[in-house]
């Protein structure tokens, strides 16, 4: 399996790792995160300073990935959009995703699915155009988890959710899944607690695994202390123990991970099942 912004998974799948946008979050890195890691915030950063921004700011990157197999062109997630979208207006940025996509020689017409992991705003930004209202990506389905969209229904639909796929869903396109296998070497994995409905995505291919992992994990020292929490999350305890799960799935399976705001893109994790209550496991950058 080679390691880099695509990942090669034999069989004519690849997973592409597609940076739409770097910028700090608008809360620094101790409100960004419940609990405080071992040795402190000051050591975590040390051990991390590409997740540092201005004045202690969390530097935020946000992926989407491009799955393609022999059958399907699949996109996970789809960014914090371009100018005018609620998450382009929050973190004073706007995603560069189709700059991303040309560079591959991807047209956006060539997408059969657009997959969101979850309904957060930098997560559904190039869904349709926030002026026009016309769907990015033309010939696509727009999936989301069941339970996702039904507390988002339940909820009421929120503006940046509506701008995203409100369009799709208008025009028919808009197909709410349960978990389970869901195209040839494709599963959606049920990860709650970052949100109800939050789901993973795990890809086969001949030579390897790739775990999409959405935002089960939004800072690396997550990876060695899944009980250190996003201030995000909607079920701490839950969003937790999913942690600790998709850790014990990625070491059992020797599998990457890609989750959509740890730097890079892409990490590894060695993590023993004794550890699972709380022991710290081994974290690390896939070079």
């Amino acid at each position: 399996m080679s390691v880099g912004p695509r990942i090669t998974l034999g069989d004519g799948v690849t997973v592409d790792a597609l940076l739409d946008a770097l910028t700090d979050h608008p809360r620094r890195l101790p409100d960004a995160f419940v609990g405080v890691p071992a040795g402190g915030w000051e050591q975590a950063t040390a051990r991390h300073p590409q997740t540092v921004g201005d004045d202690g700011h969390w530097r935020l990157p946000v992926y989407a990935y491009l799955v393609r197999t022999a059958s399907h062109t699949v996109l996970v997630d789809a960014g914090v959009g371009p100018a005018g979208t609620v998450a382009a207006e929050w973190l004073g940025t706007e995603g560069v995703l189709d700059e991303r996509l040309a560079a591959l020689g991807v047209d956006r017409g060539s997408i059969d699915v657009v997959f969101f992991t979850h309904l957060h705003e930098d997560h559904v930004g190039w869904g349709a155009d926030p002026t026009t209202g016309s769907l990015t990506f033309g010939r696509a389905r727009y999936t989301v988890a069941d339970e996702e969209w039904s507390t988002e229904r339940a909820r009421g639909v929120r503006r940046h959710v509506e701008h995203g796929l409100g369009p799709a869903r208008d025009a028919g396109r808009l197909e709410p899944m349960a978990p389970g296998p869901f195209l040839p070497g494709i599963e959606i994995l049920a990860l709650p607690g970052h949100t109800a409905g939050h789901c993973g995505v795990l890809v086969q291919g001949q030579t390897g695994v790739v775990l999409l992992a959405g935002d089960a994990f939004n800072h690396p020292v997550q990876l060695s202390e899944p009980g250190i929490g996003s201030s995000a999350d909607a079920d701490p305890q839950r969003a937790a123990e999913t942690r600790r799960l998709v850790l014990e799935r990625a070491a059992s399976e020797d599998c990457l991970v890609g989750s959509a705001h740890l730097p890079g893109g892409w990490w590894r994790a060695a993590w023993d099942a004794r550890q699972r209550r709380g022991g710290q496991a081994t974290d690390r950058h896939a070079q």
